[in-house]
């Protein structure tokens, strides 16, 4: 689990980065990436829609892992102090009991 939240943030990175690489200065849509590429015998199109496919995809992989590792406030406890929290659905166990 550790090793888990460490990379979580790396995912949301990517989706900052992907968000400055399609709105960079130029006034095109996704210019910083697909410049080089950038001909007028070639549409640029789906690629382009691809490209947006799989980083909206990698920004919902992450909402996604933080929800199962239970890091989004989803329940209204999380929000309202008054509230009781909310019940638990997994139990560890097991070693050498304390008392």
């Amino acid at each position: 689990m550790i090793f888990a939240t460490c990379i979580s943030p790396c995912i949301f990175y990517s989706g900052l980065l992907f968000d400055h690489q399609v709105h960079s200065s130029n006034s095109n849509f996704g210019s910083a990436v697909f410049e080089p590429y950038k001909d007028s015998k070639v549409e640029l199109l789906g690629p382009k829609l691809l490209f947006i496919a799989l980083n909206l995809g990698g920004l919902a992989l992450g909402v996604w892992k933080l929800n199962t590792l239970g890091l989004l406030p989803t329940h209204a406890s999380d929000w309202v102090s008054s509230l009781p929290p909310a019940q638990e659905v997994e139990y560890s166990g097991g070693g050498i009991p304390l008392r």
